[in-house]
C-alpha cells in the first residue's frame, strides 16, 4: 500500500519540474547566493506562470497562434515609433542649439584653423555680450539709487513749548516747512531718564504733548513703524526743551504752521460772526440812494474849438526876434567856404536899418563903425548885395544901400522853403535853434481867451504850448463860469461836511436809520459825529469794497478779519482780502483795527494764535484793538469748557499787549453769557453782538455793539455787519 503510494506521487511531476525543484534545492544550501532569496512560494508562482504561458501556447489552435504574433508585432511597432519619435525631437534640439554657430561656419568645409578662431570669436562676443549686460544693469543700479538720494528728504526736528506742554515738529530741512501726511514718530526722555515713544497719529508733521510735567525732556527720532517712508533721514541731533507750568505769554515763531487760505482744507474753513439771532430789525427812515450829482444850470463849462482859433506860440515868437533875425538865420546855415573873409569894406551893420527903421535920414554906418546898438552884427561881400533889409516885429522894412545909405522901397521877401541840403548844419541843429516859447507858456484864442484841454482825471486845465504842438491834443473854450446848481442824491461832502439827500434831493434833518444805520443830523443837513461813531467789519465774504465809498457814507471804522484758524485742522490761516482790506480803509482815512477766528483749545494754541497776528499787524496803523472772534463754528474750539474758554481769551490778550496793542474779545451775548466768564475779561475791550434796536446785555460793560448783519453802505454789495463805539478811539 505504501509502495503505490509513493509511484503514484513520482508521476505527478514531469522531467522539468523535477530540474526545477533541484535548483531550489541548490540554492538552499548555497551559503552565499549571488542574488535575492525568494521564498518557495514565489518561486513556484513564477514557475507556474511560464509554464502557463508554454500551455497556453501549445495548446492554441494555428488561428489563435497567429492572431497572438500580430498583437505582438503591434506591440513591437509602437515600441519602435516610439523609440524614434524621441531621438527626433532630440535631434531637433540639438540643431537649433547649434543652428547659431552653423551660420557663422557657413563656408568653412574642414574644422581647421581659421574654424577655431571663429568659434573662439564668438565665444568671446557671447561673455563681452554677458558683460554689458552686467554693466548695464549695474548703471541702472546707480541711477535708481541717485534718485533715491535726489528725492531723500533730511527731518528736522524742531521743539516749540508755552505752558505745561511740548510741540515736536517734523520740518524738512532744506525748505523749513513741515511734513504732512508722514506717521512719524519720536523719542522723548525726561529728566529721569524715562523714555516714550510717541507718534504723530493725525499725520499733521506735529506732535503735541499737553499736561506734562516741569523740566527738561531730550527729543530724537525713532524709526518709522510703517513701510514705504525709506526717503526720510533724520540728523540724528538730540535736542532739549524745558518746559515750565509758567506761561509768558510772548510771541512764539508759527510760519511753520501756516498756510495759504487756498491751502486750508475744505473741512476747515471758518466763515466767522455766525450764530447770532437776529432779534429786532432797526426800521430804515430814508430809503439808502446811490450817490449822485447831477449839474442844472451854472458852473465851468466847455466846447470844443479847432486849431484855427488858436494862436500858433512859435509864430508869435518868429514875429517877436531881434531885427536881423531872418538875416541870421540865412546865413547861419552857410558853410565857412561860403563866406568870404572880412575885408572891413562895403559892409555895414544892422544898426544901419535901425535907424532906417525909426525914420531917420542920413547914411548908416560903416562897417567897423562899431555901433553901440546893435545887437547882431552880420557882414556880406559887397559884390553879392548893395542893400540888407531887415523887418521888425511890426513888419516895417528897412533898407539901405551900400556906401550912401539911401533908402528905397523893397516888397518883403516871400517865405523861404525849408532847405534841407547838406550845408554843414543838421537837421537836429536847425530846430534846436529855430525860435520858440518855452512848452509851459500858455495858449491863447485869437481873441485873447484862454485855451483848456482835459487832463488824465478828466479836468479842464490851462493848455500851453507844449499841448500845441502835439497835434492830437483836444483844445477848449470855456463859455460859462456861472455859479453851478446841482441836484443831489444819497451821501455827498459838501464844503467838508457830510450830508445825506433824500429821494427828493434835499438834505434829511434829525434821527435818522439809512441802511440800518442809526444818525443824526443838524438843521442845516449836516451829519453829527458823535463818540458813537460808525463802524463795520468786513471779510473776504464781503468781496471787493470800494473804500471811499464806504467812507463817504458817514462809515468812521472798520473792524477787518486778519485770519483764523481751521475748525479741524489746527493750520493758521489769513483772510484772503486782509491785505488788499487793510489798505484800502487805511487808504480812505478809516480808523481800522482787526479780529481773528479762534479754534485754539488750551492756553498754547491761544498764544500762537496772538503771535501769528502780531507777525501781520506790524505793517498797518491800528486804531482799534486786534480782537479775539469766539463763537461757535462747528469745530474743535466748540468742545472745550467755559473755563478752558476763558483762559484761551485771556492768554489771547495777555500776548497781543506784550506785543504793544490793545486787545479785545468778540462774541454774541449768548457766548458772553454761558460760555465765557466774561467777569474775567473787564481789562481788555470788550465788543458785543446782539441784533436788536437796543442792547441787553447787562453781565459786564459794553465797549461795542455789532447791532445788525443786515447793513447796506454804498461801497460793499450785500449786507455787511454794522457796529457802534462807545468809545472815542
Amino acid at each position: 500500500m505504501q509502495q503505490s503510494t509513493k509511484e503514484e506521487t513520482v508521476s505527478l511531476f514531469d522531467e522539468e519540474e523535477l530540474e526545477f525543484l533541484s535548483d531550489i534545492a541548490e540554492q538552499e544550501e548555497n551559503d552565499s547566493p549571488p542574488g535575492p532569496q525568494r521564498d518557495d512560494s514565489e518561486a513556484v508562482q513564477e514557475h507556474g506562470t511560464r509554464k502557463g504561458l508554454r500551455r497556453v501556447i501549445t495548446r492554441a489552435s494555428a488561428t489563435e497562434r497567429g492572431m497572438m504574433a500580430v498583437c505582438l508585432a503591434l506591440i513591437v511597432l509602437v515600441i519602435v515609433l516610439g523609440v524614434v519619435l524621441v531621438r527626433g525631437y532630440t535631434t531637433q534640439k540639438a540643431r537649433s542649439a547649434f543652428r547659431g554657430i552653423g551660420e557663422e561656419l557657413e563656408g568653412v568645409g574642414v574644422l581647421g584653423a581659421e574654424g577655431l578662431q571663429t568659434v573662439e570669436r564668438l565665444l568671446q562676443k557671447d561673455a563681452q555680450a554677458q558683460e554689458d549686460q552686467r554693466f548695464e544693469e549695474l548703471k541702472q543700479k546707480e541711477k535708481e539709487a541717485a534718485l533715491e538720494e535726489a528725492e531723500r528728504v533730511t527731518v528736522m526736528i524742531s521743539l516749540q513749548n508755552v505752558v505745561s506742554d511740548l510741540k515736536i515738529k517734523f520740518l524738512d530741512q532744506a525748505t523749513g516747512k513741515i511734513i504732512r501726511e508722514v506717521p512719524f514718530a519720536a523719542k522723548v526722555t525726561d529728566a529721569n531718564g524715562k523714555e516714550q515713544i510717541v507718534t504723530d497719529e493725525d499725520r499733521d508733521g506735529i506732535i503735541h504733548l499737553t499736561g506734562i510735567a516741569p523740566g527738561n525732556y531730550d527729543v530724537t527720532w525713532s524709526e518709522i513703524a510703517e513701510a514705504g517712508f525709506l526717503k526720510y533721514a533724520y540728523d540724528n541731533i538730540v535736542r532739549r526743551a524745558t518746559v515750565s507750568d509758567r506761561p509768558a505769554y510772548t510771541k512764539v515763531d508759527v510760519s511753520d504752521e501756516v498756510v495759504n487760505p487756498a491751502e486750508m482744507p475744505a473741512d476747515s474753513v471758518v466763515r466767522g460772526m455766525q450764530g447770532t439771532t437776529v432779534e429786532a430789525r432797526e426800521e430804515n427812515t430814508q430809503e439808502l440812494l446811490d450817490s449822485a450829482k447831477v449839474l442844472l444850470s451854472g458852473g465851468e463849462q466847455y466846447v470844443e474849438i479847432p486849431r484855427t482859433e488858436i494862436r500858433d506860440p512859435d509864430a508869435q515868437a518868429r514875429l517877436d526876434t531881434p531885427r536881423g533875425g531872418f538875416r541870421f538865420e540865412r546865413l547861419r546855415h552857410r558853410t565857412e567856404e561860403d563866406t568870404p573873409a572880412d575885408t572891413g569894406a562895403g559892409t555895414q551893420t544892422d544898426a544901419s536899418a535901425g535907424t532906417a527903421a525909426s525914420g531917420a535920414t542920413g547914411t548908416g554906418d560903416t562897417a567897423g563903425s562899431g555901433a553901440s546898438d546893435t545887437a547882431t552884427t552880420d557882414t556880406q561881400p559887397a559884390a553879392e548885395s548893395t542893400s540888407a533889409v531887415t523887418y521888425d516885429a511890426g513888419g516895417t522894412q528897412d533898407s539901405s544901400t551900400g556906401a550912401t545909405g539911401t533908402e528905397e522901397e523893397v516888397p518883403p521877401p516871400p517865405p523861404e522853403e525849408p532847405d534841407n541840403t547838406d550845408t554843414g548844419t543838421t537837421q537836429t541843429e536847425q530846430e534846436e535853434t529855430a525860435p520858440g516859447v518855452p512848452p509851459e507858456t500858455p495858449l491863447l484864442t485869437n481873441d485873447g481867451q484862454p485855451v483848456f484841454v482835459k487832463n488824465a482825471s478828466g479836468i479842464y486845465v490851462q493848455a500851453t504850448a507844449a499841448d500845441y504842438r502835439n497835434q492830437d491834443t483836444v483844445f477848449y473854450r470855456r463859455v460859462s463860469n456861472e455859479e453851478a446848481v446841482y441836484q443831489y442824491t444819497g451821501w455827498q461832502t459838501i464844503g467838508g461836511r457830510l450830508y445825506y439827500y433824500g429821494a427828493d434831493h434835499r438834505p434829511v434833518t434829525g434821527e435818522q436809520t439809512i441802511g440800518g444805520v442809526r444818525y443824526t443830523f443838524r438843521e442845516d443837513g449836516s451829519l453829527v459825529q458823535t463818540v458813537t461813531d460808525k463802524g463795520i467789519d468786513v471779510s473776504v465774504w464781503n468781496g471787493n469794497i470800494d473804500w471811499n465809498a464806504v467812507r463817504g457814507a458817514g462809515i468812521s471804522y472798520a473792524i477787518i478779519r486778519l485770519g483764523y484758524r481751521g475748525s479741524v485742522t489746527s493750520r493758521l490761516t489769513n483772510d484772503a482780502n486782509y491785505h488788499t482790506n487793510m489798505k484800502g480803509a487805511t487808504a480812505a482815512g478809516l480808523k481800522v483795527g482787526v479780529y481773528f477766528v479762534t479754534q485754539a483749545v488750551n492756553e498754547t494754541e491761544a498764544v500762537e494764535e496772538a503771535s501769528y497776528c502780531l507777525s501781520l499787524i506790524s505793517s498797518y496803523p491800528l486804531s482799534l484793538p486786534v480782537f479775539l472772534d469766539v463763537e461757535a463754528s462747528g469745530g474743535r474750539g466748540d468742545a472745550i469748557d467755559m473755563k478752558t474758554r476763558t483762559a484761551v481769551c485771556k492768554a489771547f490778550c495777555r500776548t497781543i499787549e506784550n506785543g504793544g496793542y490793545s486787545a479785545g474779545i468778540y462774541a454774541n451775548k449768548n457766548w458772553m453769557i454761558n460760555h465765557i466768564d466774561m467777569t474775567q475779561l473787564t481789562d481788555y475791550t470788550i465788543w458785543m453782538a446782539q441784533y436788536a434796536t437796543q442792547p441787553t446785555y447787562n453781565r459786564t460793560r459794553i465797549d461795542l455793539w455789532q447791532h445788525s448783519c443786515e447793513g447796506k453802505v454804498p461801497g460793499i454789495s450785500g449786507a455787511v455787519d454794522l457796529n457802534i463805539s462807545y468809545l472815542n478811539w
